[in-house]
């Protein structure tokens, strides 16, 4: 099948400036750590833009608040260098 998706869950588009917060502290409890604009999201995951001089890591293990919901680990599966300091990344939720 030629130009089909290899996406397992289907993306929605949100609201423009969806704005969530990352959590990169790593601990128990949640701290807007840094503001990221959500570019899509899934099922299972998101891409957020960010701009920050923070080396991400994939499989690095983060917390992400988007809205009024309860903050989620997610993991990084893969970060895009897009200009200095600005980065596109994918998370994939873990709960």
């Amino acid at each position: 099948m030629a130009g089909a998706s290899k996406r397992k869950s289907l993306r929605f588009r949100t609201k423009p400036a969806a704005i969530a917060h990352l959590d990169l502290s790593g601990g128990k409890t949640f701290r807007e750590t840094l503001p990221v604009l959500i570019a899509n999201e899934s099922y299972t995951g998101c891409a957020v833009m960010v701009i920050s001089d923070e080396n991400f890591e994939v499989n690095q293990l983060v917390k992400i608040k988007i809205g009024n919901a309860e903050a989620l680990q997610a993991r990084i599966v893969w970060c895009k260098i897009l200009d200095e300091n600005i980065k596109k990344i994918g998370l994939q939720f873990k709960e």
